[in-house]
């Protein structure tokens, strides 16, 4: 089984806050018959900057550290977007992680704002699908 959506990489958003917890999770997720999780951090800009390079060492380590605990989770990296106007620069750097490619678009893990989606989403929803990029929620 596929878990497309975890925050298991340790410190670097609201998910596990250390290795210690990070390994103990993964146990928990192969305990549970999950043999491939996508590390989803959250990019929001601001507020977590989980760009692509900035995530590469974090995801490098944990997976390090999988294998010396012997915890058979094969792992991946993509982000849980926060859809706003700030990250189309991050769009146009290639600097945001995507789950990866459906039908010749990208597919990226959305977070909208909480309560409302605003003219400046519905704006960088528009432009990142112009730009071959579609969104999964």
């Amino acid at each position: 089984m596929i878990d497309l959506h975890c925050h298991l990489l340790p410190g670097i958003d609201d998910g596990a806050r250390t290795l210690v917890e990070a390994l103990d999770m993964a146990r928990i997720a192969v305990d549970n018959g999950i043999d491939h999780a996508v590390m989803t951090p959250h990019l929001h800009p601001g507020r977590y900057e989980n760009t692509r390079s900035s995530t590469e060492k974090p995801l490098r380590e944990f997976r390090a550290a999988l294998r010396k605990e012997q915890i058979a989770l094969e792992i991946s990296v993509a982000a849980e977007v926060r859809l706003a106007i700030e990250i189309l620069p991050l769009l146009e750097q290639d600097e945001v992680p995507f789950l990866g490619e459906m039908d010749g678009y990208r597919i990226m893990l959305l977070e909208f704002p909480h309560g409302h989606m605003s003219q400046i989403c519905r704006t960088a929803q528009a432009k990142s699908h112009k730009h071959g990029q579609k969104q999964v929620i």
